[in-house]
């Protein structure tokens, strides 16, 4: 997860409500240690961890990365991939949800599907952190999952 350093933000305004959901993703995250599979891996996901509880606590985000939790199947001429991530940035955090599929006639298509958004002045969505903590639990049933992470 190391990426060129971002400006951090001195503080983020959070609601008990959005600092409560924080906690829940915290929790969640630790759930995942089995699926760090590599070192990187585990690196990724204690600093993601770090992250998230540096902006519970109300500091800023000091460097861009994606933590993904998924996995891929196939060969070079056909293969999908599924992906539940957590995007961390200075302007926000956002919880989605990234399926590929790759065909050597047509190329690789891309979906996201958007849960929920953490914005320096507050406001996540419960619903959706909700419904991304179920895509998340539902993929670490999964025995090819593993976690992942890019800048």
């Amino acid at each position: 997860m190391t990426a060129a350093p971002e400006e951090p933000r001195d503080v983020w305004s959070l609601a008990e409500d959005d600092r409560a959901l924080l906690r829940q993703l915290i929790a969640v995250l630790r759930r995942l240690l089995p699926l760090a599979k590599s070192t990187a891996g585990l690196i990724a996901l204690g600093e993601a961890l770090e992250a998230i509880e540096k902006v519970r606590d109300g500091a800023g985000i000091e460097q861009a990365a994606v933590l993904s939790v998924g996995a891929q199947d196939g060969d070079d001429a056909f293969n999908e991939g599924w992906f539940v991530r957590l995007r961390i940035a200075s302007d926000g955090i956002v919880l989605d949800k990234l399926s590929t599929t790759y065909t050597a006639e047509i190329g690789l298509d891309e979906v996201t599907t958007s849960y929920a958004v953490l914005k320096p002045c507050g406001g996540f969505d419960g619903a959706g952190v909700a419904a991304w903590i179920a895509e998340i639990n539902g993929m670490r049933r999964w025995d090819i999952a593993e976690i992942k992470a890019s800048p």
